[in-house]
């Protein structure tokens, strides 16, 4: 049984498995700091700290240390998932294109007013 396993059942669910596998770390990363603010520790709670204190240069410093942390594990996870998808290649939307479709909504051509 465990040939089996590790011939056929890893092989067809590597891409899925991976792929959770950085979904849940990056949600963990993300999640971890809004819960250290509401009092359970962590990154967090420095930030919630420095907030009672008035110190908004900190909590700035914090919250941009913690974007740079998700944009890099974001960007790891793109790349790791790259190499076990079947195409190779693995997509997001541009940020202006996000942020456009955000802002006016998506467009769709045939819908003429």
């Amino acid at each position: 049984h465990a040939t089996t396993f590790t011939s056929i059942v890893i092989p067809e669910t590597a891409n899925h498995l991976l792929s959770q596998l950085m979904f849940m770390f990056e949600y963990n990363v993300r999640h971890g700091t809004v819960i250290g603010i509401v009092g359970a520790g962590g990154i967090g709670y420095y930030i919630n700290t420095y907030l009672k204190f008035l110190q908004y240069d900190k909590v700035l410093a914090l919250l941009i240390i913690i974007f740079i942390v998700v944009v890099i594990i974001d960007m790891l996870s793109l790349l790791l998932r790259s190499f076990v998808t079947d195409e190779g290649d693995v997509r997001r939307p541009s940020w202006m294109k996000t942020i456009r479709e955000a802002i006016f909504g998506s467009r769709n051509p045939s819908m003429k007013q």
